[in-house]
């Protein structure tokens, strides 16, 4: 497991239905407001989940450390091309 875990919001949450990340934390269920660019962090040990997609595209960027044990093998480095082909050319960000 990832001693940590981080997830970058490529979208902004109003672009999809559901798709909400939720924490569970000291009897307290907290969903949160995830604005295009926000980043999440959270500890293996706590509890979360995210709700059922019903519309749209959720778009985030999953990052986690190395101790997770993903990365023996087909680690993929990402590029300005990975980044375009996902998310659009320069100039559709642009606009």
């Amino acid at each position: 497991y990832a001693t940590h875990t981080s997830q970058i919001t490529l979208n902004a949450d109003t672009e999809y239905s559901g798709g909400r990340l939720c924490f569970f934390s000291a009897d307290t269920l907290t969903v949160l407001s995830r604005p295009a660019g926000s980043l999440s962090q959270h500890r293996p040990h706590v509890l979360h989940g995210v709700t059922a997609l019903h519309s749209g595209t959720r778009k985030s960027l999953f990052v986690v450390d190395e101790a997770n044990g993903l990365g023996e093998s087909g680690v993929v480095r990402v590029t300005p091309a990975h980044v375009f082909a996902f998310l659009g050319t320069p100039e559709q960000l642009l606009r």
